[in-house]
């Protein structure tokens, strides 16, 4: 299975590739399933299986996998059936079966009978001779056709159960006993139909049997709405990659279709279905095939198709070579389309040269600046700034002397706030800082005279016509006053 697969798909295509992004849900069988690697030996999953006197075929013994190898398991059962012709042969013992019976119904009405009317003994005679020989020769073609039927309905018995052990034959152990039980199921037990009535008497050893018995086994990987989903996953979620060929793509679809006639459906569950339920384990026609194909294509592989012949596709060969050809023309126009886009880029780049030359000619200063840069053009960042606080302009991340990798703060980093703080503790070091001290201590000297000569206003005013002793000891007393409040400012 997987070295078919292997011959269609190409080597790690994925489903995203062959899918549309909307999907819901999860196909019964993808178009680019997951095949598991399985080392086994040859001798331990073989058997020889007889197709006729003088034919033998090796075939793989099935020891499970992914879902859609349970469906080829089938499809490769089916396919040994028809090589030996045994469907071809029951419907010959069936046939035969028919016309046996046909025949015994007939020949039982046909019975000889005495006749009644009174005649001489002699006559009665000679008539009980004739019955008794007609009788007898009646009897005859009667066991003659009995015994043709029952060696037809054994013969087709034989065939089916050669058929049934044929699937029962390629199974490993482990699935083997599961195919049992759903056989038995199917053949030997009670029954209901689409239409919900009961019977009692089981179906046997069929092909419908046979039919049911592989649809209730394929329920251990599918679910019983497999069919429907498997349909409307083919009609709007396929899409073709560009990794697959229009041929085996072609084939892949093919082969998905051929798949649902296998796949359980809501119609074989009673509890589910209804009259108006259809079954729709079915194949695609050519007609329905077609378009789905022509719809996985993108829109503009349509609009060269519907340009052309202007009807919708009905048969895939047709299809097939003018989608052929119409890829041919847009790998083409896609061809060109790169080489024109590559020739403006060049151009583009050579304009951009040319500019930046006449820029560098006409700003020799930055010209001068990207020597200095070592001929780098791009702006500085940094990021360890940009975070945690700092001229993220001024150098890039490498180059940061403030931050380590981690964004600590380093050691060895003395920034300019904190340099000017130790600078005005000792004045000496920076004749700034001493002349702004200077400046703060003339402008508090000034202020306490203004408040001073103020104070000396006022007290001269409101001791005017009062005691010159007592007028003398006020104003010492505001003299003393005013001169201390001129230490505190001087000290300040």
């Amino acid at each position: 299975m997987s070295h078919y697969l292997s011959t269609i798909l190409p080597d790690g295509l994925k489903r995203q590739e062959t899918e549309r992004q909307s999907l819901r849900f999860s196909p019964p069988i993808p178009f680019a399933p997951v095949i598991p690697t399985e080392e086994v030996t040859e001798h331990e999953h073989e058997i020889k299986v007889k197709i006729n006197k003088k034919i033998s075929e090796t075939a793989a013994v099935f020891h499970g996998g992914i879902p859609e190898s349970y469906v080829i398991y089938l499809d490769n059962c089916a396919a040994l059936i028809r090589k030996k012709d045994l469907a071809t042969q029951y419907k010959g013992w069936k046939a035969e079966l028919d016309s046996a019976s046909e025949d015994l119904e007939l020949h039982l009405l046909e019975r000889p009978k005495a006749d009644s009317d009174e005649s001489s003994d002699s006559e009665k005679e000679a008539k009980n001779k004739k019955l008794k020989a007609s009788l007898s020769k009646w009897t005859a073609k009667q066991l003659t056709l009995t015994d043709k039927r029952n060696n037809a309905e054994k013969c087709m018995k034989s065939t089916m159960q050669e058929v049934f052990s044929l699937y029962e034959l390629l199974l490993s152990e482990g699935l083997r006993k599961n195919w049992i039980h759903c056989v038995t199921q199917a053949c030997c037990e009670a029954w209901t139909d689409e239409e919900g009535n009961e019977h009692e008497k089981p179906r046997g050893y069929t092909w419908d049997s046979l039919a049911v018995a592989a649809r209730n086994w394929l329920l251990c990987v599918f679910p019983q709405n497999a069919a429907e989903l498997q349909r409307h996953y083919m009609y709007f979620y396929v899409i073709r990659s560009s990794r697959v060929s229009i041929i085996n793509f072609f084939t892949r679809m093919d082969q998905l279709s051929s798949y649902i006639p296998f796949l359980p459906c809501q119609k074989d569950d009673p509890t589910i279905s209804t009259s108006l339920t259809e079954r729709m384990n079915k194949a695609f026609n050519q007609c329905e095939l077609a378009g789905i194909i022509l719809n996985c294509f993108p829109r503009r592989y349509e609009d060269q198709y519907y340009l052309n012949s202007g009807t919708v596709p009905s048969d895939l060969t047709l299809l097939r070579n003018k989608l052929i050809q119409i890829e041919r023309v847009v790998d083409s126009s896609s061809k060109r389309a790169v080489t024109t886009s590559s020739n403006s880029g060049v151009k583009n780049e050579k304009a951009t040269s040319s500019t930046k030359r006449a820029a560098a000619q006409s700003n020799p200063q930055d010209t001068k600046k990207q020597r200095q840069n070592g001929g780098n053009t791009t702006k500085k960042y940094c990021q360890l700034c940009a975070e945690h606080g700092g001229a993220e302009r001024t150098h890039n991340t490498k180059d940061c002397r403030k931050y380590d990798k981690e964004g600590n703060l380093n050691k060895s980093f003395r920034s300019k706030s904190k340099k000017n703080d130790y600078e005005r503790k000792d004045p000496k070091r920076n004749s700034y800082a001493h002349k702004s001290s200077e400046k703060r201590t003339f402008a508090a000297i000034s202020s306490g005279l203004a408040k001073l000569e103020k104070r000396l206003k006022y007290s001269s005013r409101s001791m005017h016509g009062k005691r010159k002793g007592s007028h003398h000891y006020h104003r010492n007393d505001s003299h003393m006053e005013d001169s201390d409040m001129s230490c505190s400012s001087m000290s300040s």
